[in-house]
């Protein structure tokens, strides 16, 4: 399934359900207002933005959606450019017959959204069902609403503010273990923030004029000498977080112990960090700047600093996705290819893989061809501004930037004068069955872009791909979800990785999820 942001997608995440839970899907999102927009890593500013949700309906592992995407509603505040949204891990969706009393509504989710001024806000989103169920409809447009934050997140103390000094938000993560209460940041200056946000300490507690709340630090870690590009929580360990910087550095830190880390070394510039669970290292997706040739993609380091090399690329890995149902991980690189590799057991040290390429597929393609078009059609495609995008998915800003740094814009092409000139061609794997994939076309291009790609760095990156993400929900864990330049977002279902024993497990979760949540169920109208 298809649907259309309006620009280049920089952040997306999948909202969590209950294990069992036959609940609709949800994708939280945000992109840039416009396809020409610039926006810089290396001051603060404030300016408009917007949280979109989507409602992608039930997606299960053995039947055909029987909706498209829709905008249900969306979110604006004025905190800056959105860079990364985060759900609460779990305990923050409630059934939408549950028994609230007005004016609290069913809650979805708990979503965090880090800005470009430099803080970091968590709302309280309602059931779309609920919420639009109390409010006029407009046929003609998905509601906007502004809310107000249940809390901010602020580096400073009470004596000593920041004051944003500290420059934006690029990273951050949720503690993965209950409850929940710690989120980590990582700042433009190197700083790694510690909040616990069920702190009732009146240091760290702070009522603005305008009655929000907002929260300070525990604790401070220089982690970098730069910018700290990702981050990630441990899943099996409340205090183990590994962190990556603008400094080339990869450092894991004891929060027991925060003087020092407890392991260091230094690689190359990361993108993105994920540790995957029941493994003693983390998995990080590479940029291809200060990385020899035939060293770019995926790599695997556990504590004892042995690698394992998970997947070649030719150009940078912008995003990458582990799905702990599967035990796999997806990638999203420049190219505009999503590949699955199929991990071997990381419990205990890095295994020596026989024949490695067997367990990893391209899950599609994107290319660029050529728009062939009349003289006469390009010039009626000249009036419309926004339509480009529509048939072909030819959209695009002539320049994005990255993580680590902005880039300057492109004068070589226009998004108008990309909408007359290319189109965008998707070629999907087939899902239905892995056998004999090694003969197919798809799967031996992937094996020529492995080594060798042809990247016009002048022109507009129209295949980038900047964010991929699997679905963490029991019931739609073979679903994933992909988006970049375009402001075309992707939802596709891996087929073949559902297997007999998880269908079983689904259909066991389900009934019990029925037996303990049943209509006449009651939850505390309570806010959070």
């Amino acid at each position: 399934m298809f649907l259309f942001t309006g620009g280049p997608v920089w952040a997306m995440e999948w909202c969590p359900t209950p294990d069992g839970a036959p609940a609709t899907q949800y994708v939280a999102l945000a992109c840039h207002r416009g396809m020409d927009d610039i926006h810089y890593v290396n001051r603060t500013y404030t300016e408009p933005g917007l949280v979109q949700l989507w409602d992608s309906g039930k997606l299960e592992y053995n039947k055909r959606p029987d909706t498209q995407p829709a905008l249900v509603y969306g979110l604006t505040q004025d905190k800056g450019f959105i860079w990364q949204l985060k759900w609460c891990p779990a305990g923050g969706w409630e059934p939408p017959s549950c028994g609230r009393k007005a004016p609290f509504l069913p809650r979805l989710g708990l979503l965090a959204v880090a800005s470009s001024s430099g803080v970091v806000t968590i709302y309280s989103l309602p059931h779309p069902d609920a919420l639009l169920s109390n409010t006029k409809k407009d046929d003609e447009k998905p509601p906007i609403y502004k809310a107000r934050g249940v809390v901010t997140l602020k580096l400073g103390s009470i004596k000593a503010p920041r004051e944003e000094k500290s420059g934006q938000v690029l990273a951050m993560d949720w503690l993965p273990q209950k409850p929940h209460n710690i989120m980590a940041i990582g700042f433009y200056d190197g700083i790694v923030g510690l909040w616990d946000l069920s702190t009732k300490s009146a240091l760290l507690r702070v009522r603005e004029s305008d009655r929000s709340l907002t929260l300070l630090p525990y604790r401070c870690i220089l982690a970098h000498d730069n910018m700290v590009r990702t981050l990630a929580f441990c899943p099996a360990s409340r205090y183990l977080l590994t962190t990556a910087g603008e400094d080339r550095y990869v450092k894991m830190w004891d929060l027991r112990r925060l003087f020092d880390p407890i392991k260091v070394y230094k690689r190359y510039l990361t993108n993105e960090i994920c540790w995957p669970f029941h493994a003693t290292g983390v998995i990080k997706a590479k940029d291809s700047t200060f990385v020899p040739r035939g060293s770019t993609g995926i790599h695997y380091f556990d504590v004892n600093m042995n690698s394992l090399f998970v997947l070649p690329r030719s150009t940078s890995v912008w995003s990458l996705s582990y799905s702990e149902w599967l035990h796999c991980v997806l990638s999203a690189d420049l190219l505009g290819e999503v590949i699955l590799v199929m991990l071997p057991p990381l419990s205990f040290s890095v295994p020596n893989i026989r024949r490695p390429a067997n367990r990893r597929f391209p899950a599609y393609f994107t290319s660029k061809v050529p728009y062939d078009a009349t003289e006469v059609e390009r010039e009626e495609e000249g009036h419309d501004d926004v339509d480009g995008g529509q048939e072909g998915g030819e959209t695009d800003k002539p320049a994005a930037e990255s993580e680590g740094g902005s880039v300057g814009k492109d004068t070589s092409l226009t998004y108008k004068e990309a909408v007359k000139k290319y189109s965008l061609h998707y070629t999907d794997f087939d899902m239905r069955s892995l056998v004999g994939m090694g003969r197919r076309t798809l799967w031996k291009q992937m094996q020529r872009t492995e080594a060798t790609a042809n990247i016009d760095m002048d022109d507009m990156p129209l295949t980038a791909l900047y964010k991929v993400r699997f679905n963490p929900n029991m019931s739609s864990h073979v679903w994933f979800v992909s988006g970049g330049q375009t402001g075309l977002v992707r939802l596709q279902c891996l087929r073949a990785m559902i297997t007999p024993k998880v269908k079983k497990l689904i259909g066991e979760n389900l009934a019990q999820f029925n037996a303990l949540y049943s209509p006449q169920d009651q939850t505390a109208d309570e806010p959070l």
